[in-house]
């Protein structure tokens, strides 16, 4: 019974093996441990192996303008509401253009 599922099992061990190794990269431990395993960082990567990795700061904008947009639905009609959902669109190409 095992070797009908091998080919499905091999497949999903080596995907779960590449997702794995991308979300090591993504977290930047991966780039760490590649440093100290190619002696890169000498004595001092190793004490640091566990240490906490350096990430950029929580971008909450989209949850700010999210509840702002729900606020003003609560209170007008969907028409309204599309309106503004164009005008904060329109507004947000504006700012990234700039």
């Amino acid at each position: 019974m095992f070797t009908n599922m091998e080919s499905t099992l091999t497949i999903a061990f080596i995907l779960s093996a590449i997702v794995f190794i991308a979300a090591v990269a993504a977290e930047g431990r991966g780039q760490h441990l590649l440093r100290v395993i190619l002696g890169l960082e000498g004595e001092r990567g190793k004490e640091q192996l566990f240490a906490d990795v350096e990430r950029e700061d929580n971008n909450l904008r989209l949850v700010t303008d999210m509840s702002r947009l729900e606020e003003f639905s609560r209170d007008t009609t969907e028409i309204e509401v599309a309106a503004a959902i164009e005008a904060e669109l329109k507004r947000g190409k504006g700012n990234a253009a700039a």
